[in-house]
């Protein structure tokens, strides 16, 4: 397989199981896109989606260069919300350590969490 079909597959795989991901999740108001970026890197795959009062943002990335994959997630106040709570990381290791009900589990623990620090 060429690099740059490594890359579509990548990033194919990445939005069909972010999009997975959000039906899971109850997510609401769901954006799932893919960035190519250049030649020297996989690219990512993003999801930004809402509960009712709080949302999640999960960014999949992969680096070429022979370091581990990253997932990356957070808490978000609005579906326009880049900044968000706290990033969140974990590795290829350890989502290999965890079943998707433990993935779930700890993506969901977003929605009662209030991540947010509060102006005074």
């Amino acid at each position: 397989m060429s690099p740059n079909g490594a890359k579509k597959q990548f990033l194919n795989t990445g939005k069909v199981f972010l999009r997975a991901l959000a039906k899971d999740l109850g997510l609401q108001e769901t954006r799932v896109r893919a960035n190519a970026g250049g030649i020297g890197v996989s690219g990512d795959c993003t999801l930004m989606g809402m509960w009712h009062t709080n949302g999640l943002y999960v960014n999949l990335s992969q680096f070429c260069s022979g370091g581990d994959s990253v997932l990356l997630y957070r808490a978000i106040r609005h579906s326009k919300d880049y900044t968000g709570g706290y990033n969140i990381f974990l590795t290829l290791r350890e989502l290999a350590e965890m079943d998707y009900t433990d993935l779930l589990f700890k993506l969901a623990a977003l929605r009662e969490e209030d991540t947010h620090e509060r102006a005074a």
